[in-house]
């Protein structure tokens, strides 16, 4: 990562890594210390497909910056007790300064159990279909004829 860093002329915080919860609890405290050696260079981390296998106590250790909650979780908000681990674990990661992002938001109902809890940001089908980049930036044009499309990537970030 550092070689990578280095080689493209990135700064450490403009690079987030993405780890799926199942991926950090395979060899659980090893890999809260190949996260923690990332922070330490200032590689921002994010959890993605959060169920809440990995314990609070577990996830302030890693350290995160980002937890996103996986579709089941979102989807089973209206049984209280998962409604209750859900209200308990976003407070949890909030106060641990984490953003919290939902994936698979499908209802405007979930969507605003999120809102009331202040999760940080949400995707899902309620907010659109998948899309190919092509489409995506037809669409964008559509919209505003101002957006320009870079070939290459801007790297001097």
């Amino acid at each position: 990562v550092k070689r990578v860093l280095k080689d493209y002329k990135l700064k450490p915080s403009r690079l987030q890594l993405e780890f799926s919860e199942n991926q950090i609890l395979e060899d659980l405290n090893n890999n809260i210390e190949i996260l923690d050696s990332l922070k330490k260079i200032g590689v921002e981390i994010s959890i993605d497909n959060y169920t809440g296998q990995v314990s609070i106590e577990h996830l302030a250790r890693i350290r995160a910056q980002n937890l996103k909650f996986a579709l089941n979780v979102i989807g089973q908000i209206k049984d209280p007790k998962m409604n209750a681990i859900t209200i308990g674990t976003i407070a949890a990661a909030r106060s641990l300064g984490m953003a919290i992002e939902a994936v698979g938001v499908e209802t405007e109902e979930q969507l605003w159990f999120l809102r009331s809890h202040l999760v940080s940001s949400a995707q899902g089908y309620l907010f659109g279909k998948p899309v190919s980049a092509d489409q995506l930036i037809n669409s964008l044009f559509k919209l505003n004829e101002n957006v320009v499309v870079y070939e290459k990537p801007i790297l001097d970030m």
